[in-house]
This record gives C-alpha cells, structure tokens and sequence, in this order.
C-alpha cells in the first residue's frame, strides 16, 4: 500500500465546522500535515486506496492528489497543490 500526498478541499458551506471534516479526515487514516482553516484546505498523506473515504466525507468538496512533474532536467520536480 502505497501513501499519496493529497490536499482536501472543504465545502463553503462546511467551514464553520471545519475541524469535524479535518476529525472525520483522521478517521479514515488520513496523517494531517497542515490545516488551511481560512481558505479550508487539509493538506497530508493517504494510503492510496482509501482516497475513496475521504470523497465521502460530508464537507469534503474535493480530494485532489499531488502530481509530479518531470523537468527537462532530468529529475522529478513536485508540483503540487499545498
């Protein structure tokens, strides 16, 4: 089982209960790196199958995983979105 990098997007509507969704993240095996509480952003890591839970969660407007991008420089290069 392989962890992703991944940022979760909460819902305008669920940002007064914002630390319940970041809990449910938690949940659900989510190792919560940074809480974005202002622009309710959730950045952390995720055993790459349960992506699905966290879609689940009430609140969640979106799961979005890290992408890696290769340079012309050979190596990779993260670009995520946290």
């Amino acid at each position: 089982m392989q962890r992703i990098r991944l940022t979760v997007l909460v819902a305008d509507d669920w940002h007064d209960r914002y630390p319940s969704v970041v809990a449910e993240c938690r949940d659900v095996g989510m190792a919560v790196e940074r809480e974005l509480q202002a622009i309710g952003v959730i950045v952390g890591t995720l055993d790459e199958q349960r992506m699905q839970a966290l879609q689940c969660i009430d609140g969640v407007s979106s799961v979005e995983p890290e992408r890696r991008v290769h340079t012309q420089g050979g190596g990779p290069e993260t670009n995520g979105s946290a």
